[in-house]
C-alpha cells in the first residue's frame, strides 16, 4: 500500500498560458496537503525543467501558445528524460483527449473541472510515478 506521504510530497508542475488558472490551481493544490507544486506559464521552458528540476506529475494544458501541452510531451519524449513522468492533460476543447492519451497522458480533463474530478486523477498518475508498474508514462 501507497504511504500518503509520498503522494503529498510528490513534485508537481502546472502548466498553463493562463497565469490565474496555474496559480489558483497551485494554491488550491498546496491547501489540499501536496507541499510540492509549482507552475509556469511558459510552455517553452518546460523541456528545460524537466532536466534540471525534474518532476512526478505534469498537469499540462493542450492548447497554449508556444508549444502546446501536444508539443511539451513529444519534446519531454525526444529529450529521452530519465525518470517516470505522468501527465494529466486538459484543454476546453474535448478533440484533444484522444491525441493527448495516446502521446501518454494518464488522464485527460475537460476546463473548467472540478477539483473533485482532478484529485482522483492525481491520485491515480501518482500512484503510476512511485509504483514499479508504470504503463502510459512519458520516461517509463
Amino acid at each position: 500500500m501507497l504511504d500518503p506521504a509520498d503522494i503529498h510530497g510528490a513534485r508537481i508542475l502546472i502548466v498553463d498560458d493562463c497565469c490565474d488558472t496555474a496559480s489558483t490551481l497551485s494554491e488550491l493544490l498546496k491547501w489540499r496537503g501536496y507541499r510540492r507544486v509549482s507552475w509556469t506559464s511558459d510552455s517553452k521552458a518546460v523541456p528545460r525543467l524537466m532536466i534540471t528540476d525534474p518532476v512526478d506529475l505534469l498537469l499540462l494544458d493542450m492548447h497554449m501558445p508556444g508549444l502546446s501541452g501536444l508539443e511539451v510531451m513529444h519534446k519531454l519524449k525526444e529529450i529521452k528524460i530519465r525518470h517516470v513522468l505522468s501527465v494529466i492533460a486538459f484543454s476546453g476543447d474535448h478533440r484533444y483527449k484522444a491525441v493527448s492519451v495516446a502521446a501518454g497522458a494518464c488522464a485527460f480533463l475537460i476546463k473548467p473541472f472540478q477539483y473533485e474530478e482532478l484529485e482522483p486523477a492525481i491520485l491515480n498518475a501518482l500512484f503510476k510515478t512511485v509504483s514499479p508498474v508504470t504503463e502510459n508514462a512519458i520516461g517509463a
